[in-house]
């Protein structure tokens, strides 16, 4: 088994990189380091480092945000896929300017992320810091972690699903979306970004939400520890606290101040069973 961190993005807090590449310097379980970035960032701290693997990519257009993170995941999947053959290769998913702790390492590198039913695009699960209660895939995407053979198929341009995917969130991992048959109308998905929100619990979005919690049961294993992922501020585990098990509580709250976060799969099952 080897663990590869593949950091894509710029670098907008340089001391969180600095920071980062020193934990991953200190490791011995962490086999290779990737950087895919833009030509004009500053990555000034890496060059003592040999070891570290430089994508340095020219500058490109594109018309949403998620895409210029796309096309650099995908030329770093590229290359790993191009001088890894071995299938216990695990990839380790961040940014520039995500800090991922010691005691969180430790947790990501020491689950067991095979699924005995896996298909040929999702044989292995996925790590993910934290997920949306009632908003599927409105998860935390700045950083996730899979075996290579699930990882090279995350967020796929197929016909008019990257477009019309909604949140830019859900479109890393639109095929479990297809895969879990979420939703009846594939061109409506930027209508159930309400769903983060109050929205009404109809029979549709009650299939849906059933649907999504199967497929986070079986896909992912959430798990943030205190200080674990420093990012943002609902990187927390004490930014959000459920006002109580029962969904429909959950809905009702107000967006503002409940953001419908859980950061482990058992608070997640407590909740979403409660609509079976």
């Amino acid at each position: 088994m080897k663990n590869i961190i593949l950091i894509i993005g710029q670098n907008k807090v340089n001391d969180f990189f600095k920071k980062s590449i020193d934990i991953y310097k200190s490791r011995n379980d962490i086999n290779k380091i990737i950087l895919v970035t833009w030509q004009n960032e500053s990555i000034d701290y890496i060059k003592k480092y040999s070891d570290i693997t430089t994508i340095l990519v020219p500058q490109i257009k594109f018309d949403l945000n998620i895409k210029y993170q796309k096309h650099l995941y995908d030329i770093g999947i590229k290359y790993i896929c191009n001088n890894y053959k071995n299938d216990e290769i695990y990839v380790l998913k961040t940014r520039m300017d995500v800090i991922i702790s010691n005691e969180q390492l430790n947790f990501i590198f020491n689950q067991n992320y095979k699924l005995d039913n896996g298909d040929e695009l999702f044989p292995y699960k996925l790590w993910i810091p934290w997920v949306h209660i009632t908003c599927p895939f409105y998860n935390e995407d700045c950083c996730f972690y899979s075996n290579l053979l699930t990882m090279k198929n995350m967020s796929p341009y197929t016909d008019k699903l990257f477009t019309w995917a909604g949140h830019s969130n859900i479109r890393w991992f639109i095929n479990l979306a297809r895969k879990f048959d979420l939703y009846n109308d594939e061109t409506l998905y930027n209508n159930y970004e309400q769903m983060k929100t109050l929205f009404p619990l109809n029979k549709i979005n009650r299939d849906i939400l059933i649907k999504y919690r199967n497929c986070v049961k079986s896909m992912f294993i959430i798990n943030s520890v205190d200080n674990g992922v420093i990012f943002r501020h609902y990187n927390n585990n004490n930014f959000y606290k459920k006002p109580s098990n029962q969904l429909i509580d959950i809905v009702n709250n107000q967006y503002q101040s409940n953001l419908k976060i859980v950061y482990n799969n058992e608070d997640f099952n407590t909740i979403i069973k409660l609509i079976n």
